[in-house]
């Protein structure tokens, strides 16, 4: 009983943690892809936001024209756009329609210096991905790989691009993916350190429960065993009296020891009813025995009188057969 106790709550024990592990590592796997997912979606929020409020700024700018004169204004800007710095390494840059670079890199260029002829390591002309992004009246997004400012190995890049009307430029911010995606792996590596956290936990909770309840389960066998054997004495030792069933502590055998005692006064009572009936047959069969010898004897004193009385009669009738002969005789003589 222990044993087959043991084995099916351990079986179902294992069967509950392990459907908890494998819940644990799901959820973990897809609040990963939505980490992941909610760092690039921010990304890509932030580059199209960036791109759009330097946009707004120049607008907002060009309104001074007026005022300021429109070199000196678009050198003011530049120099406004070269300090932009977002997320993990973006920054804004600036072309012009025909492929020259205003800003590049995060620095404002004074030489004639175009980009339109630039292509990536994938062979994507950077410049037609801008241009074609800048023809939308609300801009785009384009992916290429770029170097960093003060890298060398071109990286993903997400930039969002947008038009400045009237002075033909091209405004794009950007940033790179690899970044989000460090932030997401720390994340996500955080999010793992936990949920191994939690495992060693649920395996810690699990061994723990195991021996608890082997232990407990240890000492209810022998437990139930020692009451059992209490129990098993009496029937080998019946005449020790009822004292055992205060000794029984599991309710289910003191109630079957209770009936037990029962059957047991019952057959104690059938007993001595049967022996009082065999007592009373016994008399009843001695006084009948006794009442029927005294009828025999009865019978056998009538029995020798009717014999006696026959061999009276016998003697009587030999006596008047001999008187009658006697008496013929002498009738004869004479």
């Amino acid at each position: 009983m222990f044993i087959i106790s043991f084995s099916l709550s351990f079986v179902s024990l294992l069967v509950l943690s392990s459907i908890w592990i494998l819940s644990e590592i799901e959820q973990t796997r897809k609040t990963e892809k939505r980490v992941k997912k909610i760092i690039l979606g921010v990304q890509k929020n932030e580059v199209r936001k960036y791109a759009e409020i330097t946009v707004d700024y120049i607008n907002n700018m060009k309104k001074l024209s007026d005022e300021v004169p429109e070199e000196k204004l678009k050198s003011n800007i530049l120099k406004f756009i070269e300090k932009i710095r977002f997320g993990y390494n973006g920054y804004v840059y600036v072309n012009t329609l025909d492929g020259k670079s205003l800003v590049y890199e995060g620095k404002v260029v004074n030489d004639d210096f175009y980009v339109k002829d630039k292509l990536d390591p994938d062979g994507n002309n950077i410049f037609r991905l801008e241009y074609d992004a800048a023809q939308k009246p609300e801009g785009g997004f384009i992916k290429y790989k770029f170097k960093k400012i003060k890298g060398s190995i071109p990286e993903s890049k997400i930039a969002y691009v947008k038009s400045v009307p009237g002075w033909g430029w091209i405004v794009g911010a950007g940033d790179y993916v690899a970044d989000a995606q460090k932030t997401s792996k720390k994340v996500n590596d955080s999010l793992r350190k936990k949920m191994t956290i939690r495992l060693l936990l649920i395996f810690a909770v699990f061994v723990i429960i195991t021996i608890v309840f082997y232990y407990m389960s240890n000492m209810f066998s022998k437990f139930a065993v020692s009451q059992l054997n209490i129990l098993l004495s009496h029937f080998k030792n019946p005449s020790g009296g009822n004292d055992y069933i205060n000794k029984l502590k599991i309710k289910e055998m003191k109630s079957l020891a209770k009936e037990v005692e029962k059957v047991e006064r019952d057959k104690r009572l059938t007993g001595e009813q049967l022996r009082e009936a065999l007592a009373n047959m016994e008399q009843k069969i001695e006084e009948r025995t006794a009442e029927l010898k005294k009828q025999n004897e009865e019978l056998q004193r009538y029995n020798n009188l009717f014999v006696n009385r026959e061999f009276r009669i016998k003697e009587l009738r030999d006596e008047i057969a001999k008187l009658k002969k006697q008496l013929e005789n002498n009738n004869g003589q004479q």
